[in-house]
């Protein structure tokens, strides 16, 4: 069974670990401002969940089986 795992916050932390331990043996696609990790099984997609703009111009086209959503993404304001 295909399974893509789609992770939020993946930069950094708990994101950044579940993907060093998912990418090996499924399909990832991390969302966050930043990125420095890559890897054939890994697609990474810019966005910052406190600015709109930025969610209207994400995209997503899933080809899987199974879709995993991990909504790792946090904000500390002010």
């Amino acid at each position: 069974m295909s399974k893509l795992f789609i992770i939020t916050g993946s930069s950094e932390g708990l994101g950044k670990g579940l993907v060093d331990a998912l990418v090996s043996d499924h399909k990832v696609i991390g969302i966050s401002r930043s990125n420095d990790f890559q890897h054939e099984n890994f697609t990474w997609l810019k966005c910052d969940f406190v600015n709109p703009k930025s969610i209207d111009e994400l995209s997503l086209e899933l080809n899987a089986e199974e879709v995993i959503l991990i909504n790792n993404a946090g904000w500390i304001g002010p």
